[in-house]
């Protein structure tokens, strides 16, 4: 470094910092008391510094660090017991943090850096994204062998598929009288095999073991696709890579 180019870097530390840093005189340069100040805290502050690159570069060549993933409640019921138990078991320096919210909640905070990646369903194409179908779902209307309340329709108001679902099935019924809400794919399901009504639920919520609930013989059909999203930009870090080729690996 030149000795103009020093001069210039001293001074722009002392406008920053609002103090002088150096006494100049002709027989050389001695540090004020804010100066030498300064070079103490600085030395902590480099040393700190050389630990966190340090931390860095280690992070991004081992299996560590936390990384967070977004999914909703019900999707995480029968996709993140598929790959974390493992994960933990194999890598014992690797964090997953979990985040509950809407499919359209959890894309959006992947957008936004506030998510490392999401599993979600229907995920709209955005530049940002990459975007990867893991498994495909069908919902439709199901009912318990003894239903009991053939007029009563449960549903969560709030999802795209229910409001589709909807404008078909009053095109082909309008024998429902009431409807009960719940923001719960899980307690819709229990009250529909306890007989309280139709709903409106994923085939993945039912589960293929169940035996108590049946589909709707010609009931309309939604088609769902779950899907891992994360950003185009994201840092690579072998953690990373290994959460999205595990996290890949629930491909039907």
């Amino acid at each position: 470094m030149t000795q103009p180019t020093l001069t210039l870097a001293i001074k722009r530390l002392e406008s920053s910092l609002g103090v002088s840093l150096l006494v100049r005189s002709k027989t050389g340069v001695t540090l004020t008391r804010h100066g030498e100040s300064f070079q103490r805290e600085s030395k902590k502050f480099l040393e700190e510094w050389f630990e966190l690159k340090s931390k860095i570069i280690k992070e991004k060549d081992d299996i560590r660090g936390i990384y967070s993933i977004g999914v909703h409640p019900s999707v995480a019921l029968y996709t993140v017991g598929d790959f974390l138990p493992d994960l933990y078991r194999k890598h014992p320096h690797l964090e997953v943090s979990l985040f509950h919210d809407s499919s359209r909640i959890v894309t959006e905070q992947v957008i936004s850096h506030q998510l490392d990646m999401g599993i979600v369903v229907n995920p709209v194409n955005h530049p940002d994204l990459v975007i990867i179908k893991l498994i495909s779902d069908e919902v439709t209307l199901w009912e318990s062998l003894n239903n009991k309340n053939n007029d009563v329709l449960l549903c969560d108001p709030d999802l795209t598929q229910t409001s589709s679902l909807m404008q078909k099935i009053k095109k082909q019924r309008n024998d429902f009288k009431r409807i009960i809400h719940s923001d719960n794919l899980e307690v819709l399901r229990d009250l529909v095999e306890s007989g309280a009504g139709v709903g409106i639920l994923p085939g993945k919520v039912v589960g293929t073991s169940n035996k108590k609930l049946v589909s709707l013989e010609n009931a309309p059909v939604f088609k769902d696709n779950i899907c891992l999203i994360y950003r185009a930009d994201r840092v690579k870090t072998r953690a990373s890579e290994l959460l999205i080729s595990t996290i890949k690996k629930l491909k039907q």
